[in-house]
C-alpha cells in the first residue's frame, strides 16, 4: 500500500541550489529527478520539501511493478474528484530489470506526467529507457552536484550539532567532503565524541584526527 514513509531529518540544511530547482518545479508541475551517490541527501531533500504535504510514496524494492500501477490508479481515481491527483514519490526505478517491467513502469509514468493535477518526484538516476518521456515531459533533474552542501552550508550544518570546530579541521571537513551530507553527519558524530581541550593545538590535533577517522568510517560504510 502507497503511504507517507519519508521522514524528515535532524539537523537537516537545505542546499540552496536544490531547493530552487525543487520550487521550480513544483510551480511548473514538472517531474522531478532527484539522483546522486549515497549519503549525497536525496531523501533527505524529498522529506523536507514534502514536510506537511500528502503525498503517496512507492518504492520498486517493496512492491513489484504491476502491484505499484494498480495501487497509484487507484489513488487517482478516489482522489481526483476532489483533490486532484496530488504528489507520488517514485523510489528505486534501477530494480526494474525485465523490458517487461520497464514497459508498464513507462506507461505509469507517462500517465502522471501527462496530468496537469500530478506532480512526480523519482530518487533515481535517469534510465535510458525513459529518455523519451524525459525529452516529451521536460524532467527537471536535480544530481548530486546541487545536492552538496556549499562551504557555508557546512558550516550552519556543524552549528546545527552545537560544534565550532577549528579553522583546519572546518578547512579539512570540506577538502574531504566537498560538502556531502553523508560525511558531514559521520563527522559530526565523531567530533560530539571529543571532550574540550584548553590547549588549543590539542584540540585542533584531535579534532583532524577524528575527521580521518570520519573518512574511513564513510569507506566502510559505502563497501559494506
Amino acid at each position: 500500500m502507497l503511504e507517507k514513509k519519508i521522514n524528515k531529518i535532524k539537523y537537516y540544511v537545505r542546499p540552496k541550489r536544490a531547493w530552487e530547482q525543487m520550487k521550480a518545479a513544483w510551480t511548473l508541475k514538472q517531474t522531478v529527478y532527484l539522483y546522486g551517490v549515497t549519503g549525497a541527501g536525496k531523501t533527505s531533500l524529498a522529506a523536507d520539501f514534502l514536510d506537511k504535504k500528502q503525498f503517496y510514496y512507492v518504492s520498486m524494492s517493496d512492491t513489484g511493478i504491476d502491484e505499484a500501477a494498480r495501487e497509484i490508479q487507484e489513488k487517482l481515481d478516489i482522489a481526483q474528484p476532489k483533490t486532484g491527483g496530488g504528489i507520488f514519490v517514485i523510489d528505486d526505478l534501477y530494480l526494474l530489470e525485465t523490458q517487461e517491467e520497464r514497459n508498464v513502469c513507462e506507461c505509469l509514468i507517462e500517465k502522471l506526467c501527462s496530468r496537469r493535477d500530478v506532480w512526480l518526484v523519482s530518487r533515481a538516476p535517469l534510465p535510458g529507457w525513459l529518455t523519451s518521456l524525459y525529452i516529451r515531459y521536460i524532467f527537471i533533474t536535480i544530481g548530486e552536484e546541487s545536492l552538496f552542501l556549499t562551504e557555508k552550508e557546512q558550516e550552519c550544518y556543524l552549528e546545527k550539532w552545537e560544534l565550532f570546530p577549528t579553522k583546519a579541521a572546518c578547512k579539512r571537513i570540506w577538502d574531504l567532503g566537498g560538502g556531502i551530507p553523508l560525511f558531514l553527519r559521520i563527522v559530526s558524530m565523531r567530533l560530539k565524541e571529543l571532550p574540550e581541550l584548553e590547549n588549543l593545538e590539542e584540540q585542533e590535533e584531535a579534532e583532524l584526527e577524528a575527521v580521518e577517522k570520519s573518512r574511513k568510517d564513510l569507506w566502510n560504510y559505502c563497501e559494506s
